[in-house]
């Protein structure tokens, strides 16, 4: 099954097309307002987030083998293929990407995902 995605989907790197400078939002005065709000939430942080950051650690970093992770897509390749390299690759955290225009298709999705249930 091929799913179907938005025209402005690139399928290529599984996100949207990056936008054109024209397209991009500018700087406006109507938007100063807000840039003000967070600057200044920013700067009523910044004694907390410092502390935080000065005193010693408490817990220990995650290891690389349960941080890294892997994200995995029905879309592309064959389901046992990317099955098979997932088990090669010895990954123990997946990320399944369900676009929300696909909400009317979690049972492919959840068949698909089926496919990894020791990770």
């Amino acid at each position: 099954m091929s799913l179907e995605h938005p025209s402005w989907w690139d399928a290529h790197s599984d996100q949207p097309y990056k936008l054109a400078r024209s397209e991009k939002p500018r700087l406006q005065a109507a938007n100063l307002n807000e840039y003000l709000r967070t600057a200044l939430c920013a700067l009523g942080s910044l004694p907390t987030i410092a502390w935080h950051y000065a005193r010693p650690k408490r817990i220990a970093s995650p290891t690389p083998r349960d941080f890294v992770g892997l994200g995995v897509s029905p879309d592309h390749g064959s389901h046992q293929a990317v099955s098979d390299l997932v088990e090669e690759l010895g990954v123990q955290n997946l990320l399944l990407r369900v676009p929300s225009w696909h909400a009317d298709k979690l049972d492919y999705y959840l068949d698909f995902a089926g496919r990894f249930k020791g990770h």
